[in-house]
């Protein structure tokens, strides 16, 4: 991958397969903390907030969100997880058919259900729930507004992973403040 391609991919899981840690099978230089892959995925569901059919989903997101940002523990996202499990088994039981709701939902778990791969030693242990909810959000908008819209959002998402990201290719360094004295 050189610096051009990075600014050029509309594919977001492909983008994902580069940013994984250094002791990953690819041995891709780290680029994205823990922190970074969970709030981009948490700005991918909300892209498709206006398709949340109950509180849970949104619910899901505001959790993940605060536990990103250490205001939520790991037993209270998984109390939250398993409130969502229960949430959509139900919705899922009664649904004939796949819907955009069942997409949706799957996105928003995702991301609290998905964390538990955190804690089990991966190297860059919050890449699976970012995939997965990356993945059921573009399968939602397909749903909901057909295949061109979901391509677009393909486009959108890699936007945004390389707006939380930067660009790996001109790192910012920060040294310490030079301050002009009087």
């Amino acid at each position: 991958m050189n610096e051009a391609e990075w600014a050029a991919w509309t594919d977001p899981v492909t983008m994902l397969d580069y940013i994984r840690g250094p002791k990953s099978v690819l041995k891709r230089p780290v680029v994205a903390t823990d922190r970074q892959l969970l709030l981009w995925a948490c700005a991918c569901c909300r892209r498709i907030g206006h398709l949340f059919d109950d509180a849970g989903c949104l619910k899901s997101v505001l959790a993940a969100e605060r536990f990103a940002d250490g205001e939520l523990t790991y037993k209270e996202l998984l109390a939250v997880g398993e409130q969502t499990k229960k949430s959509q088994a139900d919705t899922f039981d009664k649904a004939s058919v796949e819907s955009v709701g069942e997409f949706v939902a799957r996105a928003c778990a995702h991301l609290v259900e998905g964390v538990d791969s955190a804690f089990d030693g991966m190297y860059t242990p919050f890449l699976p729930p970012a995939e997965d909810a990356t993945r059921w959000a573009v399968v939602a908008i397909g749903e909901n507004a057909g295949i061109a819209a979901a391509e677009q959002e393909k486009v959108t998402q890699c936007s945004i992973l390389r707006d939380i990201l930067g660009n790996p290719f001109r790192p910012v360094h920060t040294g310490p403040a030079r301050i002009k004295r009087c």
